[in-house]
């Protein structure tokens, strides 16, 4: 797993050997990316954060600011970890707690997001599931842009509330779907 493109290109983030941790491939992230074109001075949301690979990608392009939110404690720590690496600890804040709390959190902290990404596991949430909560969140602003990372065996992204789907992507056994906040 590494940095695509940016300041920080090539370079190798740390994972951890866990079934219950599945990475974004390079050529999942490539394709976000190229998708969403220019990412710079924005703040970026990594729901799920896992190791951080989504958010550290933003703010190599970057991306002014970046908030994690990852359950795992160990997880989080190899997440420190790269962001120590990459010397993005000062662009970023970590929030070791479930999706919900966290999101509720900096709702009531009144931050919202150009972007945010979200790559819940497989088994668990589906994308309009994850994308109503995002929503329902407040937390992405008029016009910024949602990425939901699903199997590409589950249910496809659909019109939410709010959003508009703007396009879906397949890359192996992932479904990408890219959504624009119409206000």
């Amino acid at each position: 797993m590494r940095i695509i493109a940016g300041t920080h290109r090539g370079f190798r983030l740390d994972s951890l050997k866990s079934r219950s941790l599945r990475p974004t491939a390079d050529r999942t992230k490539e394709i976000i990316f190229n998708v969403l074109q220019d990412v710079s001075g924005i703040d970026v949301l990594d729901v799920y954060a896992g190791t951080g690979s989504l958010g550290i990608e933003a703010l190599s392009r970057g991306a002014a600011k970046a908030v994690f939110i990852e359950r795992s404690r160990a997880v989080g720590e190899v997440l420190l970890r790269n962001l120590a690496r990459t010397s993005f600890t000062d662009k970023s804040e970590v929030l070791k707690s479930s999706a919900n709390a966290a999101m509720l959190a900096l709702s009531r902290r009144g931050r919202t997001f150009s972007l945010i990404v979200a790559d819940p596991p497989y088994h668990t949430d589906s994308t309009v599931e994850v994308a109503n909560m995002i929503v329902n969140s407040g937390l992405l602003d008029i016009g910024g842009r949602l990425v939901v990372e699903g199997s590409s065996r589950g249910e496809p992204g659909a019109a939410i509330d709010g959003l508009a789907l703007a396009k879906t992507k397949t890359a192996g056994d992932s479904r990408l779907s890219f959504y624009v906040n119409e206000g």
